[in-house]
């Protein structure tokens, strides 16, 4: 019983004062920071936590530096033409913000799977899955019907991301299916032996004879 509580208390410690908006800094300096990891690569990972990270900031990245490049190309065009010169500044502030947007779905779901742990374990780490698997879809759809290749390409630099992702999510997934899994039967155990010493605790009181 004290285990439990210790690790109910562990619990609570790590998510008290994690909210959404107090881990902005904290993802934004792991996007200012990627690292190159070949064992990444691997499908084999002893910190499956780790590997999303990777991952996720790899994905949200290569989506800024895509749209660098749009930009740079677009302030080519603008400096170039007389006319579009003057749109400049409402250019950069527009891709700008285009960038933020570009964020947050990056940083709520890191937040949900790392700091939340799924916000209700296995189902929603089986959702965040299921996300990184329409994303790709709804960007297929959209270069087709508005037949543009921009979603399409962005999509396929973000394909092994992508993979990783989804990968690390069913991991993820499957270790708190069987943690809760061991909480439960742990529990169980531990309601199982301590019932025959609250028997042998309890006063015969069944057995005596009235008192002469």
């Amino acid at each position: 019983m004290e285990e439990a509580a210790r690790s109910a208390a562990a619990s609570a410690a790590r998510t008290e004062g994690l909210s959404y908006g107090a881990t902005a800094l904290e993802y934004a300096s792991l996007l200012a920071k990627p690292k190159l990891d070949a064992s990444m690569l691997s499908p084999i990972q002893s910190d499956w936590e780790a590997f999303y990270v990777y991952w996720n900031v790899i994905y949200v990245d290569i989506g800024l530096v895509s749209l660098a490049l749009r930009f740079l190309m677009r302030m080519g065009y603008d400096i170039l033409t007389i006319f579009n010169i003057l749109m400049l500044p409402w250019d950069i502030v527009t891709y700008f913000l285009t960038a933020v947007v570009l964020c947050i779905p990056g940083h709520l779901a890191w937040y949900c799977v790392i700091k939340r742990k799924g916000c209700c374990g296995a189902p929603g780490l089986l959702a965040m899955a299921a996300y990184y698997v329409l994303v790709p879809l709804h960007s297929l759809s959209e270069s087709m019907s508005h037949k543009n290749s921009t979603p399409l390409l962005t999509a396929m630099l973000l394909s092994v991301p992508t993979v990783a992702l989804v990968y690390a999510c069913l991991q993820l997934a499957t270790g708190a299916s069987s943690q809760s899994a061991r909480e439960v039967t742990g529990q169980t155990n531990m309601d199982a032996s301590l019932a025959p010493h609250s028997a042998a605790s309890a006063p015969a009181s069944s057995d005596r004879g009235p008192a002469v």
